[in-house]
């Protein structure tokens, strides 16, 4: 049987989310649909994708994963972020290098994700980045009616709107982002 996922409107539990995070939040604060965006707090151990909707008996295909990532072409470089469902991993060599017109793309290292995105490990999210950051999400989860992410703080997660979430984030949307995840 799988654990409660107990989520109530975020407004009222701002101290569930980081600092980054609340401040995207209060922005939108007086938006007609953020009586939608939700916070729930887990149990840290089970924060990760497929583990969280497991766990809590979640639909995988509407939870959500964010990558940070850097992409290079020639001296310049750029942070960005993708949102890919739970049971894809981000497509960076492919639409993700002609998305960012980079010749390059890799991970952002551990470290450098947490420090430049002021959030805890296990719970980066897309909502709360710097602004200069392009926020690449998967069609599916924008089309979502209610998606789970990250909320900043290992010891909860967001529930949202796709429209919502494509909303705060300014967001690229874009179709096949996430490449199904196959078995060796």
């Amino acid at each position: 049987m799988a654990a409660r996922f107990l989520s109530q409107p975020v407004c009222d539990r701002l101290d569930l989310v980081a600092d980054p995070v609340r401040e995207v939040i209060q922005k939108w604060s007086t938006a007609e649909w953020i009586k939608e965006v939700r916070v729930a707090e887990i149990d840290p151990v089970h924060a990760g994708g497929a583990d969280l909707c497991e766990h809590y008996g979640l639909d995988i295909r509407t939870g959500g994963n964010c990558v940070l990532v850097k992409s290079k072409r020639g001296a310049q470089t750029r942070k960005a972020a993708c949102l890919v469902p739970v049971a894809t991993r981000a497509d960076l060599n492919g639409l993700v290098k002609r998305t960012l017109g980079a010749r390059q793309v890799s991970l952002l290292a551990r470290q450098d994700a947490v420090a430049e995105s002021g959030m805890e490990y296990g719970s980066i999210t897309v909502v709360g980045l710097p602004e200069e950051w392009p926020v690449l999400v998967d069609s599916t989860l924008a089309e979502a009616k209610e998606v789970t992410i990250g909320s900043g703080r290992v010891n909860a997660k967001l529930q949202l709107p796709g429209f919502a979430l494509v909303a705060m984030t300014s967001a690229v949307v874009l179709e096949g982002l996430g490449d199904p995840v196959t078995a060796p």
